[in-house]
């Protein structure tokens, strides 16, 4: 129990000083050419933001405003990117957010319903071609259009968000194979050799579908008609489950005919068991079924056995790919099972993002890792940088429910 303690101290001090070494470089580095949350300028804000309130200082709150006129400065000079990770949807969805947290203040419903019929016009390009990606497709504009409903005072645009996401819904029940009550899209897996086949990603796959389907489940206007795709693609899913006890993780990255060789998943965020695993938690909290539940808390069980190099194939420590998102999806499983194993698990995930802040000329010590080019690169945003990696730390040290994960699908 002593050493228990000892190293809880250790790792609040330590974190302590990261964060607030992370703050005193995003004070005066806060540029992106991009506005989405993930990997552009609202990222940043938001970080800004909820360090001013875990602080209880205004200074890091005025960055914050100053990068959200920013964007909007951006908006009016022409910017076009339309995406959730890196553009507007993504802005208009952190604004949401910011909005609702009560750490600006904006009528959104005039501010936001003049990009609704651009953001809805790339929706429906992406959903003609089945293309249903949460960070660059059609599942990322559904989820802003989403936020946008559950938060509008107005009833008329509440019926536009109804529309464009029952829209949605269809394209999705359009594109879907169904064989032997089971559901599955088919998307690209390789943009360089456009090898298609059945994506298990919460990133760019199937399990980013059942989450964005399973918030929809909370809704009457949408409830009968996503309840049959959540529970068909989840058998699909868990159909897969690795039937040798020999391997480390316990769904493939994908299923496709012309690879069998991908049975080996990483530890990670985006890719892996601990997407599948946080979103089958929530979809069984929206279901009511408490076996899914079970099912959900063992596929994270295993994956908190999973400590070693060669079993998660982690290489930094961003929220994306790394040590600090594996934190993040760990600290979110304990704080809605309270299991010690979670509690655990984050703990050994946040040393082990401490331990990666050795590169001398990073950001904080810290650099993103490129794998297809065998690189380091130094990053700032949310979803692979050190803002995100702050907000993992606060977090982790505040007393407060934060809820900015949501972000990710974690929440």
């Amino acid at each position: 129990m002593q050493n228990t303690n000892i190293n809880q101290i250790y790792i609040t001090t330590t974190l302590n000083f990261k964060l607030d070494e992370i703050y005193k470089i995003l004070k005066s580095e806060h540029q992106s050419e991009n506005l989405g949350v993930l990997t552009g300028l609202t990222g940043l804000a938001m970080f800004h933001f909820y360090y001013s309130r875990f602080k209880n200082e205004d200074k890091a709150s005025d960055i914050g405003v100053k990068i959200i006129t920013d964007c909007f400065e951006k908006i009016n000079d022409n910017y076009e990117l339309p995406t959730y990770c890196s553009g507007i949807a993504g802005f208009g969805w952190a604004l949401e957010h910011l909005q609702l947290e009560n750490f600006i203040e904006f009528d959104n419903d005039e501010v936001l319903s003049d990009l609704d019929h651009y953001l809805f016009e790339r929706q429906s390009v992406d959903t003609s071609i089945g293309y249903f990606d949460f960070l660059h497709g059609s599942i990322g504009y559904g989820y802003y259009f989403l936020s946008r409903y559950k938060s509008t005072t107005s009833q008329k645009l509440k019926n536009r968000y109804k529309i464009y996401l029952l829209e949605l819904i269809s394209s999705i029940e359009k594109f879907a194979i169904e064989s032997e009550n089971k559901m599955k899209w088919e998307s690209i897996l390789s943009i360089e050799t456009q090898k298609r086949g059945y994506n298990f990603s919460l990133s760019h796959g199937i399990p980013s579908t059942i989450n964005f389907l399973s918030r929809l489940h909370n809704y009457s206007d949408f409830k009968s008609r996503v309840k049959p795709m959540i529970e068909k693609s989840i058998s699909y899913i868990l159909h897969h489950k690795n039937k040798e006890t020999s391997h480390y993780s316990i769904f493939p990255n994908f299923e496709c005919e012309l690879d069998n060789n991908n049975r080996h998943s990483r530890l990670a965020w985006c890719y892996g068991d601990l997407g599948i695993g946080i979103t089958l938690l929530q979809a069984a909290k929206t279901l009511q079924n408490k076996n899914l539940n079970k099912t959900a808390i063992d596929i994270l069980k295993h994956s908190a056995q999973r400590i070693e190099r060669q079993d998660t194939l982690v290489s930094d420590a961003g929220i994306c790919h790394g040590a600090f998102g594996i934190a993040k999806v760990f600290n979110r499983a304990y704080k809605e099972t309270r299991d010690p194993t979670f509690k655990e698990a984050t703990e050994h995930w946040l040393n082990e993002g401490l331990k990666m802040s050795f590169h001398e000329d990073g950001l904080a010590g810290y650099k993103k890792w490129i794998g297809g080019k065998q690189t380091w690169k130094n990053e700032l945003s949310l979803l692979e940088g050190i803002s995100g990696i702050g907000l993992v730390i606060i977090d982790y040290l505040t007393n407060n429910e934060f809820n900015w994960d949501e972000c990710l699908m974690i929440s």
